[in-house]
């Protein structure tokens, strides 16, 4: 019980030394915009990134234009029949760029920056995004985050492995976010192998099921925050694109 509450003060101590008061231009600023926010720790800007993630989902459910961006049209016979999701990889970067978007001049999300570094026959871990702002007292926070699309296999249990049990062990701390993109819709080409896979579960099957493995870890100490991307697609889109 001494070393854990050693720990605390630790701590508390250099969060007193690293802790700087706000300027008067700062208090302006939160005041005068009500979507700024002062993030003086990890969980505040974990919070943050989190909230800019359910922005992006709520817009993809009423958005069919901005849901389209997550689709590669397939041609035949001068024609435009149907559409592919696009690659793990560019969900990747399409959500990257979106997110520094929303948080504008709050952070920089970054691809694929190694945080552990390779340790003998042990891999070092890279996750999908790692946003990274600064806080008042100039102190960096970084925020790791996973994204996997619905067919893939560890779509469900990479919140554990990946993103609870790797990066958040590490100097990135307990707190980072976890998006999974479902794809579905009469729209996907048949002939997509990835189409099968991901219907092995629903959305709302698939939502559910993360949320247990996110209270499984927040008990012992680690909090994923969750964020499902609803990418589905209908027939009917088709006819709303030109060819370009």
């Amino acid at each position: 019980m001494w070393l854990q509450a050693d720990a605390v003060q630790m701590r508390d101590t250099v969060r007193a030394q690293a802790w700087l008061p706000l300027t008067a231009a700062e208090v302006r600023e939160v005041l005068t915009s009500p979507s700024r926010r002062i993030t003086g720790s990890r969980e505040q800007f974990t919070a943050v990134v989190a909230e800019a993630l359910g922005d992006i989902a709520d817009d993809l459910r009423t958005d069919r234009a901005l849901r389209a961006q997550l689709w590669h049209r397939r041609r035949r016979n001068n024609d435009w029949v149907s559409y592919v999701p696009a690659e793990e990889r560019e969900m990747s970067t399409w959500l990257a760029r979106e997110l520094e978007r929303r948080l504008r001049d709050r952070a920089a999300v970054l691809r694929e920056v190694e945080i552990n570094p390779r340790l003998a026959e042990t891999d070092g871990d890279i996750p999908d995004l790692l946003a990274v702002a600064h806080t008042t007292g100039a102190q960096a926070l970084s925020v790791p985050g996973e994204v996997k699309c619905s067919w893939h296999r560890q779509v469900v249990t990479a919140i554990r492995d990946q993103l609870g049990l790797r990066y958040l062990q590490g100097p990135q701390g307990t707190t980072g976010v976890y998006v999974a993109v479902y794809f579905g819709g009469s729209a996907w080409d048949t002939g997509d192998s990835r189409r099968t896979q991901s219907a092995r579960r629903s959305l709302d099957r698939l939502r559910q099921e993360l949320r247990q493995h996110a209270a499984d870890l927040a008990g012992h100490g680690i909090t994923a925050h969750v964020c499902v991307l609803d990418a589905w697609l209908e027939a009917d889109a088709l006819s709303d694109q030109s060819p370009g």
